[in-house]
């Protein structure tokens, strides 16, 4: 037990109270604060209070507030976790604000003339800050500012950093003499385990790395994205820990580091049907059938016969696309007849589906019925009536049987059907203007206002687009007289609900049915006339990439999104040549040369990063050199090539497609989802770690949205499967591509797929 206070004593210690109370205040007046001031970027927490004593309160209440900005109008707090001292270049004028540091802690030499009996005794006279570094909680960045923010209390020794290794806090020692960390002796390796040692130097280390790792921290080097490839130009490179792979493309073969071209028609047997011919190509080959034949060289039949076929007892209401493809239906408008007694076969050398896209007939009086086989004498699939659209049909033969009948009073606008071979997709497009219509594959193809600079005056054109799936429509160009010319797009017929209403020159956002059709009308007055319109269709959620020329003979589509682009078919090229190419795109054109012989210095082609020649310039290309592979910034490449009169030479060939390396899954509409990356030949997922706004922005712009509306967290839309490519993504929200943004490696992450992020993407073009 303490021994009882002597009287005497009790005036001593009320003389020392006196001493420390005068000490104190005036500790407390000399704080620094100052109105009209503020710092920035070191607020840690931002609230509504009622006055500035309630923050300054605040402030004192927190161990980790070094100071705080008040702004008056607003009656807003910002804590914040350094002071002007720490960081002078962030103190900054700012009329609505008033700024002040947090009372200073009583010095050490009044702690040994007071005693620590009169400290406790007053120490409610003065709130005390913890110096930075301190504590885990406030971890320093440099021994400079640890210096400049405390001073004497600023001594060598042990302090907590959060600069020296990523997303971490680690203690080291500081010297303040010097100002320099110890980062080699810090109480985590600054180095990776690859490295081979450590050496520290004032205001900074090194690490020595074991081979294939460089870098202050030796991580991994991306052999693949350095200068020099490692990897012949047709081979994949993948890097690994330490090292990478060359493996040759397809079409390819040897080692990598040297890839040779295989000549499939002659080292893989028949790869193309017994009736066409094999044309080898650089790292692929070509089938076409030969004369008398038709098919896509792959599959090739008699010229003339079909392999599905179709007859009706009403061949109006009939239309046959493909040799694969077609449509049936009750009446071309308005509703169909009375007393109709029609039937239709559809035979074929595979199964069939029938795919209803519309229908609404008299229930209970007019009746479609299908039968698996080829006569109403077959298995009955179905007897529909009324206005419910029947489920796929898939026949388990060869060969469907149709009939439509109706009576003597009601009618209604009917039904509308696409027969195909079984698992093919498929887009129907008809217009009142049919050469306003390029069918360029079963799932995808453009409609536009005009063929030539300008559309017609009092035009009145109409397009319906049907499919077995939901629609996109994207538009390309768009250039109309405003409040005048307009296009309208309906979801469904030009009955159904009404989408949107464009005129002027804004382009309108991309449009996604709810059905499986759309509609579309363009009107126009009598006077004034534009540029006019330009816009694909295709099924929902599907890259795309149109094409036009001028030379259509140089032009081969190959599906909805890619295609081939070139100077000849065979032989040479002619002379006076004069073509251009203009390739639309969903998001970024990739364009693979993998022909190229032209004269050098006479005859060129020119590549642009637009939609015109006054576009930026891609590339001059000439000779026979194979020029690198091409990538847009935009949605549009423009190519030209010219010829002189005299030399010819075997010319140029090159694939076009729609790039993407990023998709959304799991979503409801083709704007939110699932971020998935395609990395090393496989689709992964992107870890929540450090995901926000700005890396959603990025994403969205790289799928060619303009930005993000939302950042989602725990696998909102879906857990993903397999990889998970990318952990703590570092966007700005400026980049085009995730590619520019900083994040801890392929493959390298922590998480799971509950973690997994996904995003919301705005469809407003700025």
């Amino acid at each position: 037990m303490d021994p009882p206070l002597h009287p005497n004593n009790i005036v001593v210690a009320a003389v020392f109270c006196v001493m420390l109370y005068k000490i104190v205040a005036q500790q407390c007046e000399s704080d620094f604060s100052s109105p009209s001031m503020m710092l920035q970027r070191h607020t840690y927490k931002t609230f509504k209070t009622s006055s500035v004593l309630e923050c300054d309160q605040a402030c004192n209440d927190d161990f980790r507030c070094q100071s705080f900005n008040y702004v008056f109008l607003e009656n807003i707090c910002e804590l914040n976790n350094r002071t002007k001292e720490a960081r002078p270049e962030d103190f900054i004028s700012n009329p609505r604000r008033y700024y002040s540091r947090r009372k200073k802690k009583l010095g050490q030499n009044d702690r040994q003339t007071l005693g620590t009996v009169i400290i406790h005794a007053f120490i409610n006279q003065c709130w005390f800050s913890i110096l930075i570094g301190s504590v885990a909680e406030l971890p320093a960045e440099t021994c400079k500012e640890i210096k400049a923010s405390d001073g004497e209390r600023a001594t060598s020794g042990k302090y907590w950093f959060d600069s020296l290794l990523p997303g971490e806090v680690i203690q080291a020692e500081c010297n303040m003499e010097t100002e320099d960390i110890d980062e080699c002796n810090a109480s985590k390796p600054v180095c990776a385990t690859n490295a081979t040692g450590c050496q520290n130097t004032v205001g900074s280390f090194s690490c020595s790395c074991e081979a294939g790792f460089g870098g202050r921290y030796c991580n991994d080097i991306d052999e693949c994205k350095s200068q020099v490839k490692p990897c012949d130009v047709n081979a994949d490179c993948q890097n690994t820990r330490g090292s990478y792979v060359c493996s040759c493309k397809a079409g390819f073969n040897r080692n990598g580091k040297t890839c040779t071209d295989i000549n499939e028609c002659s080292a893989l047997g028949p790869v193309c049907d017994a009736n066409a011919k094999c044309e080898n190509i650089i790292g692929s080959y070509l089938c076409s059938c030969k004369s008398g034949f038709f098919g896509n060289g792959k599959t090739c039949t008699v010229s003339g016969q079909s392999s599905v076929t179709v007859t009706s007892s009403c061949a109006s209401l009939l239309i046959i696309e493909t040799s694969t493809t077609g449509l049936i239906f009750s009446n071309y408008n308005g509703t169909y007849l009375n007393n109709m007694n029609c039937n239709w076969t559809i035979s074929s050398n595979a199964k069939l589906e029938l795919a209803f896209i519309r229908f609404q007939i008299e229930s209970g009086y007019d009746f479609v019925k299908v039968y698996d086989g080829p006569t109403s004498s077959s298995t009955l699939i179905g007897e529909y009536d009324g206005d419910s659209l029947p489920t796929l049909i898939t026949s388990s033969s060869h060969e469907l049987f149709m009939s439509f009948t109706t009576d003597g009073s009601v009618t209604n606008p009917g039904f509308l059907a696409n027969y195909h071979m079984h698992g093919q997709s498929f887009v129907r497009a008809i217009s009142l203007c049919p050469n306003l219509l390029t069918v360029e594959s079963y799932a995808s193809g453009i409609i536009f206002s005009n063929m030539q600079q300008k559309y017609s005056n009092d035009m009145n054109c109409n397009w319906t687009i049907s499919s077995n799936a939901k629609l996109e429509l994207a538009f390309i160009r768009f250039q109309t007289e405003s409040a005048y010319d307009f296009v309208k797009v309906f979801d469904g017929l030009t009955s159904s609900t009404l989408i949107g209403e464009y005129d002027g020159d804004s382009l309108p956002a991309s449009i996604t049915s709810s059905s499986h059709e759309l509609s579309v009308t363009f009107t126009t007055d009598g006077s004034v006339v534009k540029s006019g319109f330009l816009a694909n269709y295709h099924i929902s959620g599907q890259p795309f990439a149109t094409v036009s020329s001028s030379c259509a003979d140089m032009l081969t589509v190959r599906s909805s999104s890619s295609g081939m682009i070139f100077s000849n078919r065979d032989g040479t090229y002619a002379n006076d040549v004069n073509c251009s190419w203009s390739i639309s795109s969903s998001n970024n054109v990739e364009l693979i040369f993998f022909k190229f012989d032209t004269e050098e210095n006479y005859d060129y082609i020119y590549v642009y990063d637009g939609a015109s020649i006054m576009s930026s310039l891609i590339g001059k290309y000439h000779g026979n050199s194979l020029p690198a592979v091409i990538t847009s910034s935009s949605k549009q490449l423009y190519v030209t090539f010219s010829s002189d009169k005299s030399v010819s030479s075997s010319g140029f060939a090159a694939s076009y497609h729609a790039y993407n390396t990023i998709r959304l899954v799991g979503g409801n509409t083709t704007l939110i989802g699932r971020v998935e990356v395609y990395h090393s030949g496989q689709w992964g997922t992107i870890c929540e770690d450090g995901w926000d706004i700005n890396d959603a922005h990025v994403i969205c712009r790289q799928l060619g949205f303009p930005s993000a509306t939302q950042a989602f967290y725990s696998a909102t839309h879906g857990q993903g499967s397999g990889q998970i490519w990318i952990d703590n993504l570092d966007c700005s929200g400026y980049e085009l591509r995730i590619d520019e943004c900083n994040h801890d490696g392929w493959g390298n992450h922590d998480c799971g797929h509950s973690e997994d992020a996904s995003v919301e993407c705005s469809s407003t073009i700025p």
